[in-house]
């Protein structure tokens, strides 16, 4: 009789720890145009964006979507996006196409939550360099993870905000002594969900 409640408990902790989870992705993607299926007014799919500078930055290809340079070194400062055709399998409709000649500079979406805790997902597919992915308060943004692998998608999940209260999301070059300086690289069905 005691083995059998003790296998129910078992059983019963197990099941609740793997609610857990579940419950922490509960709620609407808090990103607009994470699918990047939405053009930038007046850029339609397959035109460029392209700025180059310093501590700024500009339109994106996506709606809702910008960039920002931070590298400040002549011939690093560059960055250009672009909405093709998807890739990642199961999916339609477009991705953005980000290539950057220097670290930290990429794609931001600012302001449209806020938020104590979140969680973050994206899709991306990496040609050269690394990518990083943060959630955080404006400028105070920082990677919460780095991914360097090329040639592959490859699924960031379940990545919590490093900074709070979460107002930005970044996906950005980053920087790892396996990679040289930039990245090209794609992006998919990004999301930032709630995570209280």
């Amino acid at each position: 009789m005691l083995t059998r409640n003790i296998r129910r408990m078992v059983i019963a902790g197990a099941l609740l720890v793997s609610l857990v989870p579940m419950r922490s992705w509960a709620g609407p993607n808090l990103l607009i145009n994470g699918s990047f299926n939405q053009p930038a007014q007046g850029v339609p799919p397959g035109t460029p964006t392209s700025f180059t500078g310093c501590q700024f930055g500009g339109i994106s290809a996506a709606a809702d979507w910008t960039t920002f340079v931070n590298s400040c070194t002549a011939g690093q400062n560059h960055l250009s996006t672009v909405l093709v055709p998807s890739t990642l399998p199961g999916t339609g409709g477009y991705m953005i196409h980000v290539i950057t000649d220097g670290n930290a500079n990429g794609i931001v979406q600012y302001a449209t939550f806020e938020e104590p805790k979140t969680l973050a997902s994206i899709w991306m597919y990496i040609n050269r360099g690394c990518v990083t992915v943060g959630t955080g308060d404006d400028g105070h943004t920082g990677p919460d993870a780095t991914f360097c692998e090329t040639g592959k998608w490859f699924h960031l999940i379940n990545v919590p905000n490093g900074v709070s209260p979460a107002n930005e999301v970044i996906v950005y070059s980053g920087t790892s002594y396996l990679a040289s300086v930039g990245a090209d690289f794609y992006v998919k069905n990004a999301m930032v969900v709630n995570a209280n």
